[in-house]
């Protein structure tokens, strides 16, 4: 974990519970673990850049979902 992440947790937990946060941690590091192989696939085939170029887009993508809700 990096430095930032005992101090955001310990920001998160005046709002929410512990094991939520936990909770959020987890699938963010199981996510991490099982698309990452796939996602590599997918650099080798279509090339590093287009890759990434899709990443970006899934993230915006994302971020004005977060924003709509």
């Amino acid at each position: 974990m990096y430095l930032p992440g005992p101090y955001f947790i310990l920001y998160l937990s005046t709002y929410v519970a512990l094991p939520w946060i936990g909770l959020a941690y987890s699938l963010n590091r199981a996510s991490n673990l099982l698309l990452e192989y796939p996602s590599g696939v997918l650099a080798d085939k279509v090339g590093r850049l287009k890759s990434t170029m899709l990443g970006s887009l899934l993230l915006g993508m994302s971020m004005l979902v977060l924003v709509i809700l």
